[in-house]
């Protein structure tokens, strides 16, 4: 294999992916098994856990977990409910976080306690270069005493 990682992430439909030809889910799935992966990193469509009209139907990382047989894990959209019912339901081992995780420098006490999430600033996620950094990554509020 040319690379250490390369997730799987969906680009035309939700099932099909761009690859020198295409490969369906289940094929990728099996040939995968054959490899001593530690984990394959399944990303959701943005949207696919919000109510966007362009969402699949169906969960790719679902998809996987029918012909993938190794550790399992996804990302993209998911908030903690969401996250708790995909491993309760064996859907994927582990669920991680990358937006919420930043916009929240209590990210884990919230989960635990089932606290609401900051929001992410879209505009300072990726700041331009040469622009301000003194709003985004440090300013978010740490939840209130009172939500713990």
């Amino acid at each position: 294999m040319d690379h250490v990682k390369n997730p799987a992430i969906p680009r035309e439909g939700h099932k099909t992916f761009v690859t020198p030809r295409a490969l369906e889910i289940e094929e990728i799935g099996v040939i995968l098994n054959n490899y001593d992966l530690a984990y394959l990193h399944v990303i959701e469509r943005r949207g696919v856990h919000a109510d966007i009209v362009q969402a699949p139907e169906v969960s790719v990382t679902r998809h996987f977990r029918e012909v993938y047989k190794g550790v399992l894990l996804t990302s993209s959209g998911y908030d903690r409910a969401d996250a708790l019912t995909t491993v309760d339901e064996d859907a994927a081992d582990m669920v991680a976080f990358g937006r919420s995780f930043i916009a929240n420098p209590d990210f884990v006490e919230r989960l635990r306690v089932g606290a609401d999430l900051n929001p992410p600033n879209m505009k300072t996620l990726f700041p331009a270069p040469g622009s301000s950094l003194a709003i985004g990554y440090t300013d978010y509020p740490f939840m209130a005493s009172s939500e713990k």
